[in-house]
């Protein structure tokens, strides 16, 4: 089953380079103890993606429930997709999704779609310590920013080269906050 997450750049490439697994604060046994994905009615409001600047094309070869109610997370395990009311309209849920509990794995990255080259740039140029106040110098000087831009978009393609060559995997885990 092919799933879609929007998320944000600099997770993204924590997950994909750093650690390859989704980190959340949540556990199994709470309302988003897992990974969340789009289901088939989209994004809607009170998912607030809004501000989320990539798309991550997963492939999920497991177990999937059935649709449940929005709030039945009551003996969720590790390794099957819940079905949310992300198949349709199956229950009246204001946050239709697919979650895929902690615990799990072998949830299979298959792509990666940027959505906001600006959001791509000022995410690499911090990741390669490039200060904010230089970033401030990319946009007034044009030919900098483009070549910086270009090695940005030559790791995402490298990424997705990654993902069409080999199986990258992702496995989902609790990781408290930090206070």
């Amino acid at each position: 089953m092919l799933l879609l997450r929007r998320e944000y750049i600099d997770r993204l490439f924590d997950m994909l380079i750093t650690n390859h697994r989704f980190e959340t604060p949540f556990q199994i046994t709470e309302y988003d103890g897992g990974m969340n994905f789009l289901g088939t009615l989209g994004e809607v409001p009170v998912h607030e993606l809004k501000n989320r600047s990539a798309t991550l094309c997963f492939e999920w070869m497991g177990e999937i429930s059935e649709p449940r109610d929005t709030y039945d997370i009551a003996g969720m395990k590790p390794n099957i997709l819940y079905d949310f009311n992300g198949s349709g309209q199956h229950f009246d849920n204001p946050d239709p999704r697919y979650l895929l509990p902690v615990g799990s794995t072998g949830l299979i990255l298959k792509h990666v779609v940027i959505d906001n080259e600006d959001e791509l740039l000022r995410i690499w140029c911090l990741r390669r310590n490039i200060y904010h106040s230089k970033y401030r110098l990319l946009k007034n000087i044009p030919i900098l920013r483009d070549v910086l831009l270009h090695r940005a978009w030559q790791e995402i393609y490298h990424i997705n080269e990654e993902c069409r060559k080999n199986t990258f995997e992702i496995s989902i885990c609790h990781h408290p906050r930090e206070i």
